[in-house]
């Protein structure tokens, strides 16, 4: 009963029918039982298992699931008495779905749609648009029945852990019923480039289901890399692997770490059974039975992204090129899942077996290659593993191989090599000790065959320690610490940041009023021209000696001189940290700006699809204005491919960053805010008290350094020169008394509430981060609703 391959059922109570007809009696009184299934994620559920057995967990595990059979035959008694069976005896909580949801869900989409495109391979034909379309509500109703089971059985405190690319979804579908909820998410596939990803016609709703999570995890730097910078250029997010994904108010963490298997306990089972020795002389007296007779191992699903096709075109150029191993050669190859699924890959690969031990004199006596179809035991698995002179793996694009983890393990005494193609998630683990390979060169492949074959037993020993050491280190303990530890610091840091107390004035005052004759810094975050207000409460401020006041913007030094000229003593910061103006000097805090000169083109050739949208150019940046674009529905588009341009092209390599906020999209050296907070702290450890400075004549020499970290110069106006680094100056935090950063919530604001946070009652007696606006996530420990309040305030 296969599902349709475009479309799905075109009557599906009929066939409901057809599936029920006679056979409810049988199911109703029949007797069954629940057995293990070995159709599964077996990394996964081996990774979990041991973690309770050793107790890694600190809480119960609840395993939430389908049933992995059809369940419309199923009477309503017996689905009952199976599902209380799998809660109570197995702590199993069953997802029922219909079964045309289910197939629809995972053998349309899940795997015709999600998986090949996962994997590079773009479904093409003219007509999967009709069944993605078709499949894809399939998919999306099996994720929230998925979410429905998780909301109803939820307590507060429980951690919920989804995997893999069958439940995409789910972690926003949980997050929209318990926005506190404590979510995680593994991906155990690979994650492709973005170019790929957009292909996707529900993109959107993939990057948001999966952004709902407090944590998302993946097998390799690389996969998490091209999540970040997907969502960067679908969904205009700030951030990055090391710092998480901004969205929606939430920081969401990334966790890069393999899934690893438990060393220890394979290298036991392996010691300890009886049977293995047994089943190691078997595959030597049929494979391998002359001493000098080699054997290559592999181990592969039967379809076109393993490599097959390409593995053993190599094998055959490698027996052709060296005549002499034909007859001291085998190539073992297990093949799991059916071969009927793709008859034209199992015609070619059927007609490149004959082909091969063609080349054999005598196949009655050897055989070149031999196809195993049928499924192994455990350890008839892990015997073929230790009699392997080599394991090849040859996958074209995958995750975590977990067989050559195995073989690892399994090859201790023999030592052989493990061959692996470079688009595998196990090659980065194993890179110091294997013999990296590229799937699609046939040439090299057999080269480097024969330089496995003929490796010395000192290099094996080399390579096979490097790869051991690795797997130890990163064995399935160590996944599932970092990955629940990941999860729980992220889910903490945004309740933190969610976590706001409205500005208690009482205290504030009394605050202030104990730091009189003390030195008092503030910074505020004002975004447009100054009211009369503002003004008034500046004057107020800087006419009390031992204030700093600073105002803290966006706008170039010459417009932000001219809004404020009537504040006297007032300290500026302009361009969002790039320029500090001290005591009526300027000094220059970004680097240099070649790079301008570079992005420049690359913003206007972009802009130019933009009609209504305008740069405005700065000494040390660039803002794209788009609030008054033409066609709106573009704008997503166009900003989310500069971002990605920009941060690929420029930012690791030049420091530059690009970020959308507000309707506006900035380009500029990152973190400079932060920068210039880190200086003022530094000018004022360097020049003594603050009021020093005002009230004397008190100058530096153009070149003179003021600490051993920075060399600073100053001038009136303009092309003021530039900054060495600014670290961090504690001698210049413990001048102030009482700090206070104020402004609402942005890029640009939030590390200075960060950073200040953590001098709270240690180096400064008095400390306040307030925000003000309606932010749903912030660094800020205070909240007013508006400036008019901190006005009124001050």
């Amino acid at each position: 009963n296969e599902i349709p391959k475009f479309g799905g059922y075109s009557n599906a109570e009929f066939l409901k029918k057809s599936l029920l007809g006679g056979q409810q009696n049988i199911f109703s009184k029949a007797d069954w039982t629940i057995v293990p299934s070995h159709k599964c994620n077996n990394g996964l559920k081996n990774a979990i298992n041991v973690a309770i057995f050793e107790k890694t967990f600190n809480q119960p595990v609840v395993f939430y699931g389908t049933l992995g059979l059809p369940t419309d035959v199923l009477p309503d008694q017996v689905l009952e008495d199976v599902t209380d069976k799998m809660r109570n005896e197995f702590n199993c909580e069953s997802v029922i779905s219909d079964d045309i949801t289910f197939k629809g869900a995972y053998k349309n989409f899940c795997k015709e749609i999600l998986w090949p495109t996962f994997h590079y391979q773009i479904p093409d034909n003219p007509k999967s648009k009709a069944f993605e379309d078709h499949s894809w509500n399939h998919y999306q109703l099996l994720n929230q029945r998925f979410a429905d089971k998780i909301v109803e059985k939820y307590k507060e405190g429980d951690t919920v852990w989804v995997h893999d690319y069958h439940l995409l979804l789910v972690p926003g579908m949980v997050r929209e019923k318990l926005p506190d909820a404590k979510i995680g998410f593994s991906l155990h596939i690979s994650f492709p480039s973005s170019e790929v990803f957009r292909c996707f016609a529900q993109r959107d709703f993939i990057l948001k289901g999966l952004l709902g999570a407090n944590s998302l995890g993946f097998q390799t730097d690389e996969y998490a890399k091209h999540f970040a910078l997907t969502c960067n250029r679908l969904m205009q997010t700030d951030g990055d692997i090391e710092e998480g994904i901004k969205f929606d108010g939430r920081t969401i963490q990334i966790c890069c770490v393999p899934i690893g298997i438990d060393a220890f306990e394979l290298e036991k089972t392996l010691r300890n059974s009886e049977e293995l020795p047994i089943l190691k002389n078997i595959i030597r007296d049929r494979w391998a039975h002359s001493e000098n007779k080699k054997l290559i191992v592999s181990k592969d699903q039967f379809d076109t992204l393993r490599g097959l096709k390409t593995k053993f075109l190599a094998y055959e150029k490698f027996l052709r090129d060296n005549p002499c191993y034909i007859s001291k050669v085998c190539f073992v190859q297990v093949v799991t899942g059916s071969t009927k699924k793709d008859k034209y890959l199992e015609k070619e690969i059927v007609s490149l077996v004959d082909k091969i031990n063609n080349l054999s004199t005598d196949i009655t006596m050897h055989q070149n290659i031999v196809l195993l179809t049928q499924e192994l035991t455990e350890l008839q698995y892990y015997a073929l593993l230790s009699e392997a002179d080599i394991f090849w793996v040859n996958s074209m694009r995958e995750g975590m191989n977990l067989a050559c983890h195995d073989f690892i393990v399994s090859t201790s005494d023999k030592n052989s090599p493990l061959m692996i193609s470079e688009f595998t998630g196990s090659a980065e683990l194993f890179k110091e000790g294997c013999l990296l390979t590229n799937p699609w060169d046939i040439k090299r492949l057999s080269e480097i065959i024969k330089f496995a074959l003929e490796m010395t037993p000192e290099e094996k020993r080399r390579r096979w320690k490097k790869m051991m050491k690795k797997l130890i280190i990163n064995d399935s303990d160590n996944w599932i610490i970092s990955t629940v530890k990941s999860i729980n610091s992220s889910w903490e840091l945004n309740l933190q940041r969610s976590t706001l107390f409205n500005l208690n004035v009482h205290e504030w005052q009394e605050a202030y009023t104990n730091s009189n004759g003390k030195n008092k810094l503030f910074i505020f975050k004002i975004s447009e021209p100054p009211t009369p207000d503002i003004l008034k409460m500046l004057n107020d401020l800087c006419s009390v000696p031992g204030n700093e006041v600073f105002v803290l913007n966006t706008f170039d030094k010459l417009i932000v001189e001219r809004y404020y000229a009537r504040v006297n003593n007032l300290n500026l910061i302009a361009e969002n940290g790039a320029f500090v103006r001290i005591h009526g000097f300027w000094y220059t805090l970004m680097g240099d700006n070649l790079w301008k000169n570079e992005v420049l083109p690359l913003l206007q050739a972009k802009l130019e699809r933009l009609p209504g949208s305008y740069i405005k150019v700065g000494e040390s940046m660039f803002r794209i204005h788009t609030e008054n674009a033409e066609d709106e529905d573009r704008v997503n588009d166009i900003v989310g491919d500069l971002i990605l341009h920009i941060n690929t092209l420029f930012g690791s390599k030049k420091g530059i960053h690009a970020y959308f906020h507000k309707s506006i999209l900035f380009v500029q050296q990152f973190g400079l805010s932060l920068k210039a907070l880190k200086f003022i702290f530094d000018y004022y450890a360097s020049s003594g008290s603050s009021h020093l400075h005002r009230n004397s004549s008190f100058n530096l020499s153009a070149n003179e350094s003021m600490s051993g970290s920075v060399n600073m110069s100053r001038v009136n106006s303009g092309n003021s020169p530039s900054l060495q680094p600014v670290i961090d100056n504690l001698k210049g935090v413990n001048k102030f008394s009482f700090a206070m950063v104020s402004g609402s919530s942005s890029p640009t604001i939030e590390p200075l509430f960060e950073y200040v946070n953590r001098f709270t009652g240690v180096n400064i007696a008095y400390t306040y981060t307030c925000v003000y606006g309606d932010p749903s996530s912030t660094n800020a420990q205070q909240h007013v609703n508006g400036m008019n309040d901190l006005i009124k305030l001050i």
